[in-house]
Parts: structure tokens; C-alpha cells; sequence
């Protein structure tokens, strides 16, 4: 074995710790230096942590929205914070800072609105309610028992995906450099519900990879963890219905003795998932829900569509060309409230970065596949299925009636689906023994793991750079 190859095979067995080592200093940097509150939708998700934290499982109607009770004092940080979402001239001084860290947790409940996370299943904002709860025994500041959340959800995040590395096989390398992409780390070292959401797709990704690669056939614990798994990502975001899809790979094995595809039982699996993932849904929703206002109207967009069917394709390639460049930055990482873009070059080295990730595994020969076509099949038809719910979920919910574009969709709602497109890229045939090309696939490989490998580096000191300049200098 060559130095080449030993290096791409000390990497693929010690990605995982790689992965931490890399992710841990850019997450804790993120998550402690980001002023609070200052990432996507911050506001309603700390006000659902502290709702869960408090034993509010469900949340309720507030006024005309949705929402509970909250502490005082996080609205009063919220009032404090809000006003620098947006607006890069205003920066976290000392002035702002001592007027944040001074604010304590006073006890006393006020209703809050926050349509955009009361809907959320509780189990999704477990590791950030505990840290809050612990932040409040402790007596320590509403700041500090944020910063205290960020920070434990962050480890939570990357143990996770550093899991799903170690399991995976195909899709490890692309869940690498996803869950090391800026908008990741932000996401995971927040109070989001994608603290959980992003790595249980990771994991669920990893799980079907590994099943196939090993060949090893589903028993009825085996599916219980991938139903769990899958639940846990429709609840969290339901257009990943698309994701139970993946159970009628024929490469994941039904059959002990391999005779038969097992059609009956894969239904039953992704059926009952499907009725208990959207039976939590309805658990969380029923007495949280409230009609969308205008100029939305789920009906008004229905009879619109259903009277001008030919607008479809036109408003996706007009919802392409308005927000294609904008879903890929936001995908790779614009910071804060979607206010603190990376340099311009950077997003154009991630394209490299990711193709690479992606592509790499599949001059591993020695990754077996088996119905590869009718896997791949299915896998582009979970994926796009799964976009294709975002879009249209968006577009009902959140675009006004008869708009010509979709409003609404973030590059961040990809990131859980983008492993799937390393399962389904095609291998590259290995040349015969002592024939030509092998060497070369070799050098491929390890030149493309070495850069893969030192993107992350790159990262780290542009999103020391962003930060820096937007909220202190």
C-alpha cells in the first residue's frame, strides 16, 4: 500500500474525530461570540425553549398568533437585541453588552407570540431547555444561561454528526464538510430545532448507507431506530416526509433470504411512521394553530393554482432565478439574521469543496453496490420530493396569493437533505488489476481529501473575519 493510500485510509477510519476537532473551536466561536439572539428566527426558538423548559410541552393561541408564557426578562432581552437584526451599522458595545448581561431571570410569566416555533415538537428542544433549566438553578443571567444553551447544543450537534460520520460510509465525507459548513455550525451552536433536526437526518442518511454497504438485513429493532429517526425529522420539519421514501431502496434488505423485495412490509413501515410522525404534528399543532393572515390564504393559493395550472413551472424557474444565488450562500453561511455574508470567493471555494466530498467516495471500489439504479431512483425521487414539499409548503403558507415567485425558503432547509445526493451519485468502475489508472484514482483521491480537509480551516478564519467586522469593529 502506497503513503497515498494509507493517508485516504487513515482518514476515512479517523473522520469522525477529525470532524470534532474542526467543528468544536468554529462552533465555540460562533456560539459564544455571536451576540445573542442574533441568528435565524432566535427569538421565537429561545422563547419555545423556555416554554419546554418550563414544562409548556404545547404550546397555545396568543392573542391572534400562537405562542405561551415566557419569562419577562427574555422579552425584555428580545427588545434589546431585536433592533440589531438586519442593520450592520449597529454593533455589540459595551454599552449594549452590560445593558444584555445585566438582565436576570425574574420569575414573573408574560404571554409571548411566536408563531414560527410554537408549532415545534417539544422532544426537539430538549438539549437547549435542559441547559436553560440548569442556566436558572444556577442562578446565572439570561445571557449566560443562552450562551450556556448554545454551548451545549453545540456539543450535542456535532456528537451527533460525528456519529453519523463513524456509521456512515458513502456519505460520510459529505457529512463532514456539510456539518462544517458556517451556516451549520451557526445552526448548531443556537437554540434552534435544528439543533436535532440536522443531525437525526444525518444519522438517518448514515443508517440507510451502512444497511446497504454491509448488506445487512432490517430487523424489527433496526426499524424502530429508523422510524424514530425519521419522526423525529418530519415532526421537526414535515416536507422531509419525503425521507420515509428511502425505505423502498431495494438495496436495504427486507428479506432474510433475499428472495423478496418485501413490498407489504416496507408499506407498513413507512406507513405507520408516517400516521405517527403526523399524528405528534397534530399533537403539537391543535390547540396552537392559527389560519394564516392576509394577503396569505391557503385556500386563495389553491383555487389560484388549480384555475392557472401552466403558472407552476413558470413560477419555479422564476423562484430559481430570483433566489438561486441567494439559497446556495445561505446554504454554505450568511451569519447572523441572514446579515453577515462570508467573502464572495469563499462561496465559490465551497462549490469545490462540496463537488469534492461528494465525488470522492465514489472512486472507492471497494464500496460495493447492489440495484444500484433502482437505488439511485429512489434516492433522487425521496430528495426531490422532499424539495419539492418546501417549495410548495412555502409557497402556500408564507407567499401571498398569486405571486410569481415562492417567498420564504432558506438554503438551511437543504442541509439535512444534501448527503443524500453522495448515496446516489454513481461509483467509478476500478480498472482491472495491474491495469492502468489505479495510481492515478489514488493521487485523485488523496489530493481531494487533503483540500476537503483543509476547507474547514479557511472556514474558521473567515467566519472569525465576518463576525468580528459585523458585530465589534
Amino acid at each position: 500500500m502506497s503513503y497515498l493510500e494509507r493517508f485516504v485510509q487513515s482518514v476515512r477510519h479517523n473522520l469522525a474525530i477529525v470532524y470534532a476537532c474542526l467543528a468544536i473551536p468554529t462552533g465555540l466561536f460562533l456560539a459564544t461570540t455571536t451576540p445573542p439572539l442574533q441568528t435565524p428566527d432566535a427569538i421565537f426558538h429561545v422563547y419555545r425553549t423556555f416554554q419546554v423548559s418550563n414544562g409548556g410541552f404545547v404550546a397555545r393561541r396568543v392573542g391572534g398568533s400562537s405562542g405561551g408564557q415566557v419569562d419577562v426578562a427574555l422579552v425584555d432581552l428580545a427588545n434589546l437585541m431585536f433592533p440589531m437584526a438586519t442593520r450592520p451599522e449597529v454593533k455589540y458595545d459595551a454599552s449594549l453588552r452590560a445593558k444584555a448581561v445585566s438582565l436576570r431571570w425574574t420569575g414573573h410569566l408574560a404571554d409571548a407570540e411566536f408563531p414560527g416555533s410554537a408549532i415545534y415538537p417539544a422532544y426537539a428542544y430538549i438539549p437547549q431547555a435542559v441547559a436553560i433549566r440548569v442556566g436558572r438553578a444556577l442562578h446565572l443571567s439570561v445571557v449566560r444561561s443562552y450562551t450556556l444553551a448554545c454551548v451545549f447544543d453545540l456539543l450535542v450537534s456535532v456528537a451527533l454528526t460525528a456519529w453519523a460520520i463513524f456509521i456512515g460510509r458513502r456519505v460520510s465525507l459529505a457529512i463532514f464538510t456539510v456539518g462544517l459548513l458556517p451556516c451549520a455550525l451557526m445552526l448548531f451552536g443556537s437554540v434552534s430545532d435544528e439543533v436535532l433536526l440536522i443531525p437525526t437526518c444525518f444519522l438517518l442518511i448514515a443508517y440507510a448507507d451502512r444497511f446497504m454497504h454491509e448488506n445487512r438485513l432490517l430487523r424489527g429493532r433496526d426499524l424502530i431506530i429508523g422510524g424514530a429517526l425519521a419522526t423525529l425529522c418530519i415532526t421537526a420539519r414535515p416536507p422531509y416526509a419525503g425521507l420515509l421514501l428511502l425505505a423502498f431502496m431495494p438495496g436495504l434488505r427486507f428479506d432474510p433470504a433475499e428472495r423478496d423485495y418485501r413490498l407489504l412490509r416496507r408499506l407498513v413501515v413507512v406507513i405507520v411512521t408516517g400516521v405517527v410522525s403526523f399524528g405528534f404534528i397534530e399533537l403539537f399543532n391543535h390547540s396552537a394553530w392559527t389560519p394564516v393572515a392576509p394577503p396569505r390564504s391557503i385556500s386563495g393559493q389553491i383555487q389560484f393554482l388549480a384555475s392557472q395550472p401552466m403558472d407552476i413551472p413558470r413560477i419555479a424557474w422564476a423562484t430559481l432565478q430570483t433566489w438561486g444565488a441567494f439559497y446556495w450562500v445561505s446554504f454554505v453561511g450568511v451569519l447572523g439574521w441572514l446579515d453577515t455574508h462570508m467573502h464572495q470567493g469563499y462561496y465559490r471555494i465551497a462549490i469545490v469543496a462540496l463537488l469534492l466530498a461528494l465525488g470522492i467516495p465514489a472512486l472507492n471500489a471497494r464500496l460495493a453496490e447492489r440495484h444500484a439504479l433502482q437505488n439511485r431512483c429512489v434516492l433522487l425521487f425521496a430528495c426531490l420530493s422532499s424539495l419539492g414539499m418546501i417549495f410548495a409548503s412555502l409557497y402556500m403558507f408564507w407567499t401571498p396569493v398569486g405571486k410569481g415567485v415562492v417567498d420564504g425558503v432558506q438554503g438551511r432547509y437543504f442541509l439535512g437533505l444534501a448527503p443524500l445526493i453522495a448515496l446516489a451519485l454513481p461509483m467509478i468502475a476500478a480498472p482491472p488489476p495491474g491495469g492502468r489508472g489505479g495510481s492515478g484514482r489514488v493521487a485523485l483521491a488523496a489530493f481531494g481529501t487533503a483540500l476537503v480537509l483543509s476547507f474547514p480551516i479557511y472556514s474558521y478564519l473567515e467566519v472569525l473575519r465576518v463576525i468580528l467586522n459585523r458585530f465589534y469593529v
